[in-house]
């Protein structure tokens, strides 16, 4: 690269935001050696960065005493092996391309950073397998760790949803049985547990507005809903060729430019609430902040 696309794509590594200074993102990341270098830093940027700050100041084993680090690692291997199996089968690119593509299309969105290597096929038409598409849009939802620049709902929230889950459903089975609940070695708080679920409320409840909204503004519910799940998640502009981008064949992908200007207001509304989470934002309509 260049200094300055070099310098540029620093800070949009770390920050997980995702800009890029070109559009020609197939030829950008055309290197190797320039997609594992943000790949790793990446993944550096969805990590929790008090880990970093104990990692750096002797404690060697912090990353792998957090659940939500393993969580993160599972994410990207799992995640990459769906998108690999589903593209050797609905595309004819070689074992080598498509596990290229595979991983860095997935550690992209699970750290929601929204770099993209748009797929091409021999006749050189773009296309990607919907359920990879799939695939890659539950990951951006799902998102990085917590304290990290990374967007979407969290790794650790999604953890405690899953673990009050399987109580409650082991409790239909053993009602007067007790099942507590732990993470990281720490029982969960019903404080923890209230706030996991309101957040998981309100984030759906935002994803469902955003998309009627646009929708109703003119634009097709396909579009609707990868935009909204796109900008809340702070995925950033360059994931919407990936995520778009699902009829077989046909270059058909979202501008942001050609969108209606009432939709790109609702878009920055989406991506503050979604950078500032539910709560600090809903705090300012509270009377009682601003008696203080």
């Amino acid at each position: 690269m260049t200094a300055f696309d070099a310098l540029c794509y620093a800070f949009s590594t770390l920050s997980t935001g995702g800009f890029m200074t070109s559009n020609a993102a197939g030829t950008a990341f055309a290197s190797r050696g320039i997609e594992v270098i943000l790949m790793i830093f990446m993944v550096l940027g969805a990590i929790n960065f008090s880990l970093h700050w104990s990692f750096f100041n002797g404690d060697r084993f912090s990353y792998f005493k957090d659940p939500e680090y393993r969580y993160l690692l599972i994410a990207i291997v799992l995640g990459s092996l769906f998108v690999f199996f589903l593209m050797m089968t609905q595309t004819d690119m070689s074992i080598a391309d498509t596990l290229r593509y595979a991983v860095f299309n997935t550690v992209s969105a699970v750290t929601t950073t929204g770099y993209n290597m748009p797929l091409i096929s021999e006749t050189g038409q773009y296309y990607w397998p919907i359920g990879a598409l799939f695939v890659i849009l539950v990951l951006i939802t799902i998102g990085g760790s917590m304290g990290s620049s990374a967007g979407g709902i969290k790794m650790m929230r999604i953890s405690i949803l899953l673990k009050v889950s399987n109580a409650e459903v082991n409790r239909l089975s053993f009602p007067s049985s007790i099942f507590p609940l732990t993470y990281g070695g720490q029982r969960i708080l019903r404080e923890q547990i209230t706030s996991a679920w309101s957040f998981f409320a309100l984030y759906c409840l935002a994803l469902v507005a955003a998309t009627l909204i646009l929708a109703f503004n003119g634009l097709d519910l396909q579009s609707s809903v990868t935009l909204a799940i796109t900008n809340l998640a702070s995925a950033g502009a360059a994931a919407q060729p990936l995520i778009t981008d699902v009829v077989v064949g046909e270059e058909n992908f979202i501008s942001y430019e050609a969108l209606p200007n009432f939709s790109k207001w609702v878009l920055c509304v989406t991506m503050l609430v979604g950078r500032l989470e539910f709560f600090a934002v809903l705090s300012l309509f509270n009377p009682a902040l601003w008696r203080r």
